[in-house]
């Protein structure tokens, strides 16, 4: 399993929760489920409970130094895209841009164990182009080749359009935007990239070796096994200090409800109009305005 920092990092006890973003519909359309999801549901007592978990989670994110955030973010949005892309491609195209954010959220555990390697610039770099290939994913595609070809097709122009709103004020140079486009265009992706490019730090053969035996949790294993995981972590998770449930926050709360909702179509729809609103609420955080103009990426 991914380790998590070892230090702490000091929280406010009286935080104001944010406020959700409202519910919006989303219309999911994904392959029928080989095996029956209801063992494997959370039932909706568990869903609230988790609502209420992440809320808390959302309020201590809120008192942290920006630094610590940004990593948070990079961190959240690279676990929910590998997975993501983990789900639709790696039967059909094993190199696709699942590598290249491997590799990248590798990067974020080498970070960690590190301590400062990527920059507050770069990690909100990061964690733009793995939200930028989000909206650019087509989710109501019938087949992962539907997929592709519509993010294939439809990728530049909506990378253009979306880079604007995400660029939160840093004015990323026409290098750095066009490096983003670089990876976010499957076209464009060379296979086994990473994004050692992104970091210049004196220890950069410490950091190569990091980065090479980083542990990916659950990485190639079934998906049975993958859903028992995750709803044992969980209830642990639950019951632990808030602070602790921060730190794993990426790994066993939003990244691994991704793998859980293969389970089934009614199960998948529900976790993602849930996951919908924590997703607008980050990027609202990102943005720092309200993501009116941003289309349901669901």
């Amino acid at each position: 399993m991914i380790e998590p920092p070892t230090e702490v990092p000091a929280v406010s006890s009286s935080v104001a929760v944010p406020m959700q973003p409202p519910s919006v519909e989303s219309a999911v359309c994904v392959p029928e489920a080989q095996t029956s999801a209801a063992e494997n549901e959370f039932t909706p007592a568990e869903l609230a409970e988790i609502e209420i978990e992440t809320a808390r989670v959302f309020a201590e994110i809120d008192s942290l130094p920006i630094m610590t955030y940004t990593r948070s973010l990079a961190a959240w949005a690279l676990n929910h895209e590998a997975f993501d892309y983990h789900r639709y491609y790696d039967k059909e195209t094993p190199s696709h841009p699942n590598d290249v954010l491997k590799q990248a959220m590798r990067l974020v555990v080498a970070e960690r164990k590190l301590g400062t390697v990527i920059t507050d610039r770069e990690a909100k770099m990061i964690a733009m182009v793995a939200i930028l290939h989000d909206f650019g994913m087509d989710h109501t595609a019938a087949t992962p080749q539907d997929a592709r070809k519509e993010h294939e097709i439809k990728g530049a122009e909506k990378f253009k359009t979306l880079v604007a709103p995400f660029n939160m004020g840093d004015n990323f140079t026409p290098d750095e935007i066009q490096r983003m486009e670089s990876m976010f265009l499957p076209t464009k992706l060379v296979p086994n990239a990473d994004f050692s490019e992104l970091t210049q730090h004196p220890t950069g053969d410490q950091l190569a070796r990091i980065v090479q035996d980083a542990d990916i949790s659950n990485w190639g294993m079934s998906e049975d096994v993958i859903l028992e995981n995750s709803r044992r972590e969980y209830r642990e998770l639950k019951s632990r200090d808030p602070v602790k449930f921060l730190r794993f926050f990426t790994e066993s709360i939003l990244a691994k409800q991704e793998w859980k909702t293969n389970a089934g179509k009614k199960f998948y729809g529900a976790r993602h109009k849930q996951n919908l609103k924590l997703y607008r609420a980050l990027v609202e955080k990102l943005t720092a305005t309200p993501p009116t103009d941003l289309k349901n990426p669901f």
